[in-house]
């Protein structure tokens, strides 16, 4: 037992040590505000340390053949950046995207990501070309969501290239991270993809070492800007929730909720405004004391042509300085009436070891012209023929049922003028079926299964033999047929499970569709 005390504790030791191995930094607050031309001839520049040894993806001490170097600094509103590449291939720069938000990382490129309150949850990603073109994007839940609909307000950069170098100037306003804590910590990382002079693929490189990708950010280097008062931008939105799109007084309004923490240690007073896609815009008026929250109410007008949209929030001083600015990609998903099973709560479908004596669902009325109608509730076979039927107001439901075949059935709601058509299945018994119950608890074969395993595991039995039973696979969109057959008979033997994306085609998997709002489709 001691001997495993001592291997444990010097294993956490050397945890300890690597966690904080990537080198901290300060970002002092600027005399004199650099202008943005990629020079970085300023005075703002000239007694300011270069941070360099940037080192390749994946290794911790390897040099790339061309090294690359930058200076920060802020001033109280903008933090600037100053990156040098050099590079002995001037002539095969590669420089092919112009538009904002194209693949930058496919050209000769810095990018910067940072965490603006080193919380690994959300931090913000941008991409510089060597031609100055720019890629800016919002990740969330530790970089596994992403948003490059999200535009960093009030960016700037520019560049510039000599006969071995290249160089970048960027500004990025402060409050467009979304910062909330009071004492200037954040988290950061400066990285490169060079492609001049490279044979094959990219020489990809950074400051702080990168395990195996650059959007990782436990990865990031802890920075803290020194000077200036961060705490005017220590307030804290989370939300929005409880969304609904309605329609009121003749327009399609988005009703929701948010929360919001006034940390910076001061009465605050301003106006919080919000906004979707440039439309008009509501405003509300905010005095909150510190450490004091607020629920706030939202009604945005919006447009239910565009689909996907982004809800734009900001909070302004009455000194109108901008204290808090968030881009939230939302769904505009408008229908008149909804309809929601309950039970059985898992896609319209009642399995064979369920027991369902009655239908029971919501119906939300989200015209208000249309008055407290009465809704009518028909339950059929596919045939046509009625099996039970009710009439009541919207809200909850519970339509009885009798013992239903095998088969397909059709809830037929009518309110009014609208009307929607819910397909109910009857599942036989058939070995493997997966299901969820209303709490969310999988069940395999009418019994309760825990999911415990492992991320695109290609040793299957190394997996199984630690007691895995389930294998969640990333790229099962490249097993066609007899392949994907395979593939299963093989886990199936092995006693585990495989956990695959459903899309019905490889491109609602791909890097663009993974960045839009889910939807119905």
């Amino acid at each position: 037992m001691v001997s495993f005390l001592k291997h444990f504790c010097f294993g956490l030791l050397l945890l300890t040590a690597a966690a904080g191995s990537a080198v901290a930094g300060t970002i002092p607050l600027a005399s004199d505000v650099p202008e943005i031309d990629g020079k970085g001839d300023d005075a703002a520049w000239k007694n300011l340390p270069w941070f360099s040894d940037f080192v390749l993806l994946g290794e911790n001490t390897r040099k790339p053949t061309a090294q690359t170097r930058f200076k920060t600094v802020h001033d109280g509103n903008t933090i600037y950046f100053f990156i040098e590449a050099d590079e002995p291939q001037m002539k095969e720069l590669r420089m092919e995207r112009t538009e904002r938000d194209s693949d930058i990382w496919n050209d000769d490129c810095v990018e910067i990501v940072i965490d603006p309150n080193c919380s690994q949850d959300r931090f913000y990603h941008f991409a510089v070309s060597a031609a100055a073109a720019v890629f800016d994007e919002e990740r969330l839940q530790g970089g596994l969501v992403a948003s490059a609909r999200w535009n960093c307000r009030g960016m700037k950069c520019a560049s510039t290239r000599s006969e071995n170098k290249w160089t970048v100037e960027i500004a990025i306003p402060l409050v467009s991270l979304g910062m909330e804590r009071t004492d200037g910590k954040i988290a950061l990382n400066i990285a490169r993809e060079r492609y001049a002079g490279i044979a094959r693929g990219a020489e990809i490189s950074s400051f702080s070492p990168a395990k195996s990708k650059l959007l990782a950010p436990d990865d990031f280097a802890p920075f803290t800007l020194t000077g200036g008062n961060m705490k005017k931008f220590a307030w804290k939105l989370t939300g929005p929730y409880a969304l609904r799109t309605v329609k009121r007084n003749g327009k399609v309004l988005l009703d929701g909720k948010i929360h919001l923490i006034n940390n910076s240690g001061e009465m605050g007073r301003g106006f919080i405004t919000f906004r979707i896609n440039n439309g008009p815009v509501q405003r509300k008026t905010v005095i909150m004391d510190s450490g004091v929250s607020n629920e706030i109410i939202l009604a945005v007008e919006a447009d239910p042509t565009q689909k996907s949209a982004l809800l734009d929030v900001q909070l302004t001083g009455m000194d109108r300085s901008i204290l808090l600015q968030r881009q939230i990609p939302v769904n505009i998903d408008y229908s008149p009436m909804t309809v929601k099973l309950l039970d059985p709560p898992y896609r319209n479908t009642i399995f064979s070891d369920m027991k369902v004596k009655a239908l029971t669902g919501l119906v939300q009325i989200h015209d208000e012209t249309a008055g407290n109608k009465e809704v009518i509730l028909t339950f059929s076979r596919k045939n046509g023929k009625v099996i039970s039927s009710s009439r009541s107001a919207a809200g909850k439901f519970s339509l009885p049922l009798p013992e239903l075949e095998d088969g397909e059935y059709n809830l037929h709601v009518q309110c009014g003028r609208y009307i929607r058509e819910i397909p109910v299945f009857k599942r036989p018994a058939k070995k493997g079926m997966v299901r969820f119950d209303a709490d969310k608890v999988m069940y395999v074969d009418g019994k309760p299964f825990f999911p415990y395993g492992w991320f695109g595991c290609r040793d299957l039995e190394r997996a199984a033999g630690y007691g895995f039973n389930v294998v969640i696979e990333y790229a099962i969109t490249a097993y066609k047929g007899d392949a994907l057959v395979k593939y299963f008979d093989r886990l199936h033997a092995l006693g585990m499970k495989g956990l695959i994306y459903c899309y019905p085609d490889s491109g609602m998997n791909s890097r663009a569709a993974q960045r839009l709002p889910l939807s119905r489709e």
